[in-house]
């Protein structure tokens, strides 16, 4: 029995980790079905920059280290850095994830959508850095 309980609790924290909250009203802290330190390595993640947007690309408007966020997939949502210059140039004209991003981008990882199921408002950037 003890086998399928962890079973079971990594299975939803594994799913937590790959989706944006479907209910932003309940705060993953508060989720009773994982453990203590299954709750604390989620809330230990990143949270999630907004998504990458074509249109903030075609205005060059990410530059280095310029962050977006790109749900795989597999559910899973990525936080992606974009490099510094001279690679920075590349982040205008491949999708992070997609072919040839890694001329211009970093995947760091996985990422959480805060609790209220908005993101992050300081990852991108359109002044020079």
């Amino acid at each position: 029995l003890a086998t399928i309980l962890l079973s079971t609790d990594a299975a939803i924290h594994n799913t937590l980790l790959r989706r944006r909250p479907t209910n932003p009203d309940m705060p993953v802290a508060n989720l009773p079905s994982l453990s203590r330190s299954m709750q604390d390595d989620l809330l230990s993640l990143p949270l999630c920059p907004p998504p990458y947007d074509v249109f903030v690309a075609r205005q060059m408007g990410y530059v280095a280290h310029s962050q977006a966020s790109v749900a795989t997939t597999d559910a899973e949502t990525v936080l992606f850095q974009c490099k510094p210059y001279p690679e920075s140039g590349f982040c205008n004209q491949f999708e992070p994830g997609g072919p040839h991003s890694g001329l211009g981008w970093v995947a760091v990882g996985p990422c959480r959508w805060a609790e209220d199921g908005s993101s992050s408002s300081s990852s991108t950037s359109s002044t020079s850095g």
